[in-house]
């Protein structure tokens, strides 16, 4: 279906650390006049499913903010309710501003996405259509803990998009385990002729959308979908196919895959000599990769295995208490990784959905 909507302005057990509370920027912004700062722009994509990840994954980035936020919603049949939820929770923040994109059907070949995925997994490549300027696009499985403004002074030098590194390629390149696997043969092919150490992870992009839409190498790219036939609805082989070499990389702490900061370290000091890393490793955004996360881990298929909790338990309950403070405020009462539904009881109107980052 073509689409052209008009494009927006603008290991071991601890104890669990206190992120809703230890947000620093917890108030709204002053704003007077001509002297109002500029709105930086955050996006994120969800359907029903994965409402409640999204809106703890939105809050905690807004919370984390010194400047001015407008939040793009990409939404997948969205009920009104939920979207007013959504902006309710964005006016909890003084001065944020909230736009939502129905995507619905004008997502690219959407029934071969809902195959093995959710239709938001591909939404990103709408963005540049939706949206103009400098946009962070964050994973709904995400938690924010520093500052994200940070991002928008940064140097992309003439690059399409900054990310971090994908970790699973470079931990295979450090044990050297990439050659003759299928994630090998399609991470040369997709990255080829550039090396496969520059494939990067999706779940958390500074893309500049204008120079993305207005490039002519990729008006028939990602924005035409032309590589969803040979990788499959997967977003992630599909940007990096498309916009590779024109990658700026992020330190690893802006996209670090839950409760592993230390081994993610090592895995890139080994795979990458020389590369410069941040004196401060701690995660600037917590990544909850793979089908296991912090609201599911109590499955039996998880919750059975003495090694999960050993180095997952003390990430997922701080997910779970610092999620309950934030939603709080909007009157849900979620009991997370206790509950075997993660959907609020007011939007369980359509199945749900398993979503892997």
């Amino acid at each position: 279906m073509a689409y052209s909507p008009a494009v927006a302005d603008g290991g071991g057990t601890k104890s669990p650390p206190d992120w809703a509370a230890a947000a620093p920027h917890g108030g709204g912004w002053r704003e007077c006049g001509r002297n109002r700062m500029t709105a930086l722009q955050i996006a994120l994509a969800t359907d029903m499913a994965y409402l409640r990840p999204t809106l703890v994954a939105m809050i905690s980035a807004i919370r984390n903010c010194s400047r001015p936020a407008r939040v793009h919603i990409l939404g997948d049949a969205l009920t009104p309710s939920a979207v007013s939820l959504l902006e309710a929770a964005c006016r909890m923040r003084t001065g944020t501003q909230f736009t939502h994109h129905d995507v619905s059907g004008c997502l690219p070949n959407v029934e071969l996405v809902r195959q093995r995925w959710p239709a938001t997994c591909v939404a990103t490549l709408m963005l540049p259509r939706l949206v103009r300027g400098r946009t962070l696009y964050i994973d709904s499985d995400t938690f924010t803990r520093s500052d994200v403004s940070d991002l928008f002074g940064l140097d992309m030098q003439g690059n399409l998009v900054a990310a971090v590194r994908e970790y699973m390629v470079l931990n295979d390149i450090r044990r050297g385990t990439l050659s003759g696997s299928d994630q090998y043969e399609i991470a040369v092919r997709m990255m080829d002729p550039h090396p496969v150490h520059d494939n990067f992870n999706s779940g958390v992009m500074l893309m500049d959308c204008d120079a993305i839409r207005d490039s002519a190498d990729f008006s028939g790219g990602i924005i035409g979908y032309d590589f969803l036939a040979e990788y499959g609805a997967n977003d992630q082989y599909i940007l990096n196919a498309a916009l590779k070499g024109r990658v700026t990389f992020l330190d690893y702490t802006w996209n670090c895959n839950w409760a592993r900061s230390r081994h993610v370290r090592k895995v890139v000091s080994q795979a990458l000599p020389g590369a410069d890393l941040p004196r401060d490793g701690r995660p600037k955004i917590v990544h909850y990769m793979g089908e296991m996360k912090p609201w599911n881990i109590m499955e039996r298929r998880f919750a059975r295995r003495l090694s999960v909790w050993r180095k997952y338990g003390a990430e997922a309950i701080a997910y779970h208490l610092a999620s309950r403070r934030l939603l709080q405020p909007l009157g849900i009462e979620w009991a997370g990784m206790f509950e075997e539904d993660s959907r609020p009881v007011a939007f369980q109107d359509r199945p749900a959905q398993g979503r892997q980052s």
